[in-house]
């Protein structure tokens, strides 16, 4: 057990901790923002008339529209029978969720951001995109309902920034996700396999379709390491070294790929997409594929 003044003391580190993370969201934010101004015109944006509550547009009255979709009071202002649209009402939904774990904050030489600052990036840029064309999102393992609008926005990047989302199999809220909810996962993937390819399986099972973003620093992916290397896990004390780096490039090469071909087997099992993302380089391509998915309907 804790003594008092060592809790007072975790309790300071938890709070500084929040408070660098919290430094963080501009930069974030502007990135989000510089991915989400970028994307292509054509391809932003869903929203079209249809059977919902919410008000859309109103057109002009033509011939083979029943008389009981005219709006009187607006045609009445303007000498002209026009109709009311709503928008298309949908029970569809978005969850995010970004693997926040310590190996998502390792960043090479050759990166200028950690998977994390990338993940957290494509994920704030989406849940800008889904905001403004008024559909719901929500952070998988933190929010409570999928919500829409500026508001939903502000609560969800500063849940994404100050909290810890849960371990993927510790997520109480894949369990009560609705059917057709779109779910995007964000990580390395670097778990067991078995655990992920049961969780994916269960959310299909549930109708869920979705997208495992796969990201990794370029160091992971081709070992670039030369001469004597000492390497460290971040998240335990253990660690390798290696005389000559170079003389294992292949071999870990070989085991990088098949790695990406589990998740990709994983996805594929369950028609889920799966998208691999490089750090390091810029995130355009990367961010229009994974608001593509989350466009696709059926």
């Amino acid at each position: 057990m804790f003594s008092s003044r060592n809790s007072e003391l975790m309790k300071k580190n938890e709070k500084s901790a929040a408070e660098i993370l919290a430094n963080t969201l501009p930069p974030l934010l502007l990135n989000a923002q510089k991915l989400a101004r970028g994307l292509d015109p054509g391809i932003h944006g869903r929203r079209k008339a249809g059977v919902g509550e919410d008000f859309w547009q109103f057109k002009h009255y033509s011939i083979d529209t029943p008389a009981s979709k005219i709006d009187w009071r607006q045609s009445a202002k303007r000498d002209q029978l026009y109709i009311r649209q709503n928008e298309l009402e949908t029970t569809e939904s978005v969850w995010l969720w970004v693997d926040n774990s310590l190996n998502m904050q390792y960043r090479s030489e050759w990166a200028e951001n950690t998977k994390l600052f990338d993940a957290n990036t494509l994920c704030l840029a989406l849940s800008l995109l889904l905001s403004g064309s008024g559909e719901n999102f929500g952070l998988l393992g933190i929010s409570e309902r999928a919500t829409s609008g500026p508001v939903a926005f502000e609560r969800f990047s500063q849940d994404l920034i100050t909290n810890h989302t849960p371990i993927l199999a510790n997520t109480k809220t894949i369990a009560n996700l609705p059917v057709n909810t779109r779910v995007v996962l964000m990580s390395d993937f670097l778990t067991p396999k078995d655990k992920l390819e049961k969780l994916v399986r269960s959310l299909s099972q549930n109708q869920c379709r979705g997208v495992l973003a796969h990201i990794a620093d370029p160091a992971e992916v081709t070992l670039p390491f030369t001469g004597r290397i000492k390497f460290e896990a971040m998240d335990d004390n253990q660690s390798l070294t290696i005389g000559q780096t170079e003389t294992i490039q292949g071999e870990y090469k070989a085991l990088f790929s098949n790695h990406c071909s589990a998740i990709k087997k994983i996805a594929r099992q369950s028609s889920w997409d799966y998208q691999f993302i490089q750090t390091g380089q810029p995130l355009g391509n990367d961010f229009a594929s994974l608001y593509q998915f989350l466009q696709r309907r059926g």
